[in-house]
């Protein structure tokens, strides 16, 4: 090879790979302001009423989730109907305030162990304190166990547990939570199985850890479970735990989730109600997901999760989570300047063209790395 023709080599190389770092620079830039540009659509979207969905729900007798739709509608001024909405959340409440009726579902979920309600699911609870529940769950189980009949093994082990920590025979190591709160933490958990508000991925793994509890007598990392249950249910508006529950698949899931409801706890239930596991997977995999973008998206209704869909979401992994953030922002502020969408599409556009004049181009030197006296045509 003569000394010509490998310079013309070297730098047909060099073209290469300058031109490929620009179609790739391109490529990227336009997805990401195509996909500004798709989000900041959902503008032109109608506002969604749901007066219809709330009061479904208070037929079913789902008066908590249709109550966290209510105080999200009157946290967005202009929504449809947005004053009737108002009215019927005054309304449940003033049910929700009755004395009697209190009395009536605590009752129900002692006895019964029910959690059709946030007082039943109190009844339940210390129901459970007083080892009354443990014991009448084991002994439902053993029942079934004994008839041929299913047996729910997440009950069954977590009623184990909690007679042993009502016998104060399980220790809680350094930084774990107290007899107390894990007593509280399990009956909830239980509560939850009761009502099928708990996965079939996410039972299994509770009851491989309530194994390794009853073998080693400590809570660990069933202790950090019931602790982010706790903090989920501390931060879900009332009535609405199982809502926040039904589609949490893993402990890693219930830590995002009870953030979530911490940032916004209506809007998160709204959007559980809407979308169901793609609204989950929206919430807890956004870094930089806020209240206001969450809520001014769910001012959709359905659309919103159409919108959430990102041809970014493979890019994920090389920016670490700030490119999502910083299209979080770009997609805020273009709602709130409508008419700047138009540039985010003729950018993309524009950059999406370049990419294919480089890759033209790349191609073009990658012949000529191979075949050098090309380079005079």
């Amino acid at each position: 090879m003569t000394y010509p023709i490998l310079m013309k080599r070297l730098f047909a190389a060099r073209d290469f790979l300058v031109y490929l770092i620009l179609a790739v620079f391109c490529v990227l830039a336009g997805i990401y302001l195509l996909d500004v540009w798709q989000g900041s659509q959902l503008s032109a979207v109608p506002d969604h009423d749901y007066t219809s969905e709330i009061n479904e729900l208070r037929h079913h007798g789902k008066v908590g989730e249709a109550l966290a739709i209510c105080n999200y509608v009157k946290s967005q001024p202009g929504m449809p109907n947005r004053d009737a909405i108002m009215a019927i959340g005054q309304e449940i409440e003033r049910e929700q305030a009755s004395w009697l009726g209190k009395a009536k579902r605590f009752g129900g979920g002692f006895v019964t162990g029910s959690m059709d309600s946030s007082e039943a699911a109190a009844g339940t609870v210390i129901s459970d304190f007083l080892i009354i529940g443990d014991i009448r769950d084991l002994g439902n189980q053993g029942y079934n166990a004994a008839t041929g009949q299913e047996v729910d093994k997440m009950v069954a082990v977590l009623s184990g547990i909690g007679v042993i920590t009502s016998a104060a025979a399980l220790i809680p190591e350094p930084g774990e939570p107290a007899i107390a709160a894990a007593d509280a933490g399990m009956s909830l958990m239980k509560c939850l199985k009761k009502i099928n508000a708990v996965t079939a991925e996410f039972a299994k793994e509770v009851v491989e850890l309530g194994k390794g509890v009853l073998q080693s007598k400590k809570l660990g990392r069933l202790g950090i479970v019931l602790q982010d249950l706790g903090s989920l249910a501390h931060a879900a508006p009332a009535g609405t735990l199982g809502t926040a529950m039904k589609e949490v698949k893993s402990a890693d899931e219930l830590k995002a989730m009870a953030r979530c409801l911490e940032m916004a706890p209506n809007e998160a239930i709204t959007a559980l109600h809407v979308g169901g596991g793609k609204a989950k997977d929206w919430m807890i995999t956004t870094p930089g997901m806020s209240r206001k973008i969450l809520g001014n998206s769910l001012r959709k209704g359905a659309a919103a999760l159409a919108s959430s869909r990102r041809y970014i979401r493979g890019m994920k992994f090389i920016f670490r989570g700030r490119l999502d953030e910083l299209r979080n922002r770009a997609i805020d502020w273009v709602l709130e300047h409508p008419q700047t969408r138009m540039l985010f599409l003729v950018l993309g556009g524009s950059c999406l063209a370049l990419a294919i004049v480089f890759a033209i181009s790349c191609m073009i030197r990658a012949r000529r790395i191979f075949h050098p006296h090309a380079a005079q045509c």
